[in-house]
């Protein structure tokens, strides 16, 4: 779920932040909240040998670990 850039600066000026600063932020942040930095590199393949997951996956997968 995306949430609108006035939204979001509204959200962020309700805890205080600066106007400014929660413009600069949300803007700063848009393309990750749009998704768009969401595909998977081959990185993960080319370092370790094997297809990269989802973060989610990964964190789903390792909450016991980590006490969750």
């Amino acid at each position: 779920m995306t949430v609108p850039h006035e939204e979001f600066v509204g959200e962020l000026t309700a805890q205080g932040w600066p106007p400014a600063a929660a413009e600069d932020f949300a803007e700063a942040v848009g393309p990750i909240r749009r998704g768009m930095d969401s595909h998977l590199s081959d990185g993960v393949r080319r370092a370790l040998g094997r297809e990269p997951r989802d973060f989610t996956d990964f964190v789903k997968a390792s909450v016991g670990a980590w006490g969750g």
